[in-house]
């Protein structure tokens, strides 16, 4: 039984999501540059940055389930631009992220992250967060 439950796992982690679906899935820029200038572009306030990585259940559920709910994705294109990376690039290195999943609310104008927070959130704390993070920005 023990073996099973180890087989079992060890499937389920080949199917997570990466961090380009994540960011097929959402529509998401690939990297907080890009996400910046695309920001400035559309006159937009804030970046939310998802920091994921390969195999991470919890990251799937919060692209899936949190980052994709209704409430989130309108809130979220009316004044922010979304990008996801992986926990093992340069980008995730210089934040200090060491988790997953790592949300940084970044501020465009100031080009700093203004709050962040770890870990799967369900979509009422996630809204309660940006709205924080939009009242900590220019």
């Amino acid at each position: 039984m023990k073996h099973m439950l180890i087989v079992v796992l060890f499937v389920c982690q080949l199917f997570a999501i990466t961090a380009k679906d994540a960011a097929w899935v959402l529509g998401a820029q690939t990297s907080l540059d890009e996400a910046v200038k695309k920001a400035r572009v559309e006159h937009k306030k804030m970046v939310v940055l998802v920091v994921v990585k390969d195999g991470c259940g919890w990251c799937e559920k919060m692209v899936n389930e949190t980052l994709n709910d209704k409430k989130v994705h309108q809130k979220l294109s009316e004044d922010a631009v979304v990008a996801v990376i992986d926990l093992h690039t340069e980008q995730a290195e210089q934040l200090g992220a060491m988790y997953t999943p790592t949300i940084y609310f970044w501020d465009v104008k100031r080009n700093r992250s203004v709050q962040s927070s770890l870990g799967f959130e369900e979509a009422g704390s996630f809204l309660i967060d940006y709205v924080s993070a939009m009242e900590k920005t220019d």
